[in-house]
């Protein structure tokens, strides 16, 4: 199966929306400024962690841009639904320290798995290694 022609820059503004997109999600859900900060840097790490496996692999860093797309959207499709219990938990586990109780569920630990492998396959169509 081959994956219709997607232009580079498309793909830098899917790339970049797709990051949007992310923050948006994840941003008025952490409980204080700290791990806002922390938040914002997901993307950043996700991007460089791509650019030193296309250095290692002597890979353009153009042909992982479909791939950083899927996995930072991927996180957001696959909290759906659990916004609020997610924000719940964040806050509990300030207050009161990681505990059992305030672990996500395994209904959305199952549904970001699934948007991770789904996400990352249609991904998959579109990169050229």
């Amino acid at each position: 199966m081959e994956a219709p022609h997607v232009t580079l820059t498309i793909w830098w503004l899917a790339a970049i929306t797709g990051t949007l997109i992310f923050l948006l999600y994840f941003m008025p859900i952490m409980p204080n400024r700290q791990q806002q900060r922390n938040i914002c840097l997901a993307p950043a790490a996700g991007a460089a962690a791509l650019v030193l496996y296309a250095v290692f692999r002597h890979e353009s860093i153009q042909t992982l841009l479909p791939m950083y797309t899927a996995i930072v959207v991927a996180f957001p499709l696959g909290l759906i639904g659990h916004r609020r219990d997610m924000k719940e938990k964040l806050r509990d586990r300030e207050v009161n320290g990681p505990s059992r109780e305030n672990e996500p569920s395994i209904g959305s630990t199952i549904q970001v798995l699934v948007a991770l492998f789904a996400c990352g396959s249609a991904a998959l169509l579109y990169v050229n290694l």
